[in-house]
């Protein structure tokens, strides 16, 4: 897998990282509160709580960067400071296993005096994380760096069996959701909407028209499609009952890699799971 060519989509990605702050910094809020109301001074012990809340807010906003990779350099951006590292300049890089408020998994990027810290975390990070990677091997400092299964997936064949045309209807779970049909054509996926009191809704969207499509950040299992010139996004679940919407979602993935404006789609484990795809 490691041996595939390099992807132009993975060329420049950019991704915003939060840290954030524990939770526990604001414990003392309603301790403070309850000694102030205890004592009398209830007002001060609610200014200093709305304070703490803020200062905790804005360290919290002051720990997000931003790290971006391109065909020179890997970038890390903070609200004061930017770590710069060219790819010809590094010197060691690995994954590494850390104790962070977010996450575990790193790829250590170093340099002479200077060192960047890539996080590894599931389909969120896996275009950073496959960009590093690639930018790192073409210059044959990547023997340290172990991908993720998510991260390898860009370069998972799609099946030969996975049809170019194909429907899939949605099953309705709920009394109250709508009942979808999809059709993949080569030209354009159409969606069919059936709600509740029988009101359809149909679009016929070419794929010329899909200015970018992204896994679902709160719902791993949903693929969306967002639509040029409309503000509105088409949403392609997974049933993982179902094998068929597995195969489905394969199929607009590899429409999808056909595009050259739209980067790469990682295949997500339940996916991989269901039709019996593996990364090594």
């Amino acid at each position: 897998m490691v041996d595939q060519p390099d992807l132009p989509g993975l060329e420049s990605v950019e991704e915003e990282i939060t840290e954030g702050w524990p939770c526990c910094c604001c414990l003392p809020v309603p301790i403070v509160i309850i000694g102030g109301v205890v004592q009398g001074y209830w007002i001060y012990g609610l200014i200093f709580s709305v304070l703490l809340i803020l200062l905790t807010l804005i360290l919290s906003r002051l720990s997000d960067y931003r790290i971006k990779t391109d065909s020179w350099e890997l970038t890390a951006r903070w609200p004061f400071r930017t770590i710069r590292i060219p790819w010809a300049e590094v010197t060691h890089a690995k994954t590494i296993t850390v104790e962070s408020n977010t996450y575990e998994r790193f790829i250590r990027v170093e340099a002479p005096g200077r060192k960047i810290e890539v996080p590894v975390a599931g389909l969120d990070m896996a275009r950073l994380e496959a960009s590093v990677w690639q930018h790192l091997r073409r210059y044959r400092k990547a023997d340290g760096v172990t991908l993720s299964d998510d991260a390898l997936s860009f370069w998972l064949p799609i099946p030969d069996d996975i049809p170019s045309q194909m429907d899939w209807e949605m099953p309705c779970e709920l009394d109250w959701a709508p009942l979808a049909r999809y059709s993949l054509r080569p030209r354009y996926i159409l969606c069919e909407f059936v709600e509740p009191e029988s009101y359809r809704k149909s679009r016929a969207i070419e794929w010329l028209a899909v200015k970018s499509a992204d896994w679902e950040v709160d719902d791993k299992d949903c693929l969306t499609l967002s639509i040029e010139s409309e503000s509105e996004s088409i949403y392609i679940p997974l049933d993982p009952d179902d094998p068929t919407s597995a195969r489905f979602l394969l199929a607009v993935i590899r429409r999808l890699r056909s595009l050259e404006h739209i980067k790469p789609l990682p295949i997500p484990r339940k996916i991989r799971e269901l039709m019996g795809l593996t990364t090594t």
